[in-house]
């Protein structure tokens, strides 16, 4: 997967993707193991919170908002 900022950047500076891809590689490899287990685990953990509003949502749980066009509110 070629990330999005390399596309950018080759056309400003000149370099080549090749250059911008090996400079992503060099930057990828000094992350340590346990802060890219973090960064899943934390990506992971608003997915399942989301996921479960969605189905919160999706049940019903919500009422749904019903207006009559066909009341007159100056009759009041």
């Amino acid at each position: 997967m070629l990330p999005m900022f390399c596309t950018s950047l080759t056309r400003r500076d000149g370099k080549s993707v090749e250059s911008c891809l090996n400079m992503w590689e060099e930057a990828l490899m000094v992350v340590p193991e346990d802060a890219w287990a973090n960064c899943v685990r934390h990506c992971e953990q608003i997915i399942e919170d989301w996921w479960k509003r969605e189905v919160a949502f999706d049940d019903g749980d919500v009422a749904p908002l019903i207006i009559n066009l066909n009341d007159d509110s100056d009759s009041e």
